[in-house]
């Protein structure tokens, strides 16, 4: 019978050092404690109800979440793929790599979220919104635009690389 010996080659101790960077990092990508409407509501419920919609309140879902990661998938392990070559290469820690792929994750999801436009609101929302407002003759575009109105949800998106 055969022996097989394992000879360590010269890629083993930097491919071996490139994991041990991302043991234990985890990345996360949304809204967390600290982001919070200035009444206190905390940002993680609101992106919830318009993540899946509150029917209860004719809120329907908008927010897409879900769907930007499944149309994204590809996209972000090219990515992940990309800064992994570099890990591996030495020009790039695996923290930084973890928080590129942060950092691309959360940029489509605000893009997504800018460009939300239906289900339009309804024409009391956008009523309420005015008569919320005191800007005199002028009115803002996002007035009548789901999602960005306040630029709370939006701005307050954000991810973290943090060990696990």
């Amino acid at each position: 019978m055969a022996t097989v010996r394992r000879v360590p080659g010269p890629a083993a101790q930097p491919l071996k050092a490139a994991l041990a960077g991302l043991n234990g990092l985890e990345g996360k990508v949304g809204w967390f404690k600290s982001a919070v409407y200035p009444d206190g509501t905390p940002t993680a419920l609101v992106a919830a109800v318009q993540e899946y919609g509150w029917p209860e309140h004719n809120i329907p879902p908008r927010l897409g979440m879900r769907a930007t990661a499944a149309e994204k998938q590809g996209e972000w392990g090219q990515w992940a793929e990309g800064v992994s070559k570099q890990v591996l290469a030495g020009s790039m820690t695996g923290y930084t790599a973890m928080d590129s792929l942060g950092g691309k994750a959360a940029g489509d999801l605000r893009k997504h979220i800018a460009n939300v436009t239906s289900p339009p609101l309804k024409p009391d929302t956008v009523k309420a919104r005015l008569r919320g407002r005191d800007q005199g003759n002028v009115v803002s575009i996002t007035i009548a635009k789901p999602l960005v109105h306040t630029g709370y949800l939006l701005n307050s998106l954000t991810h973290v690389t943090e060990k696990a």
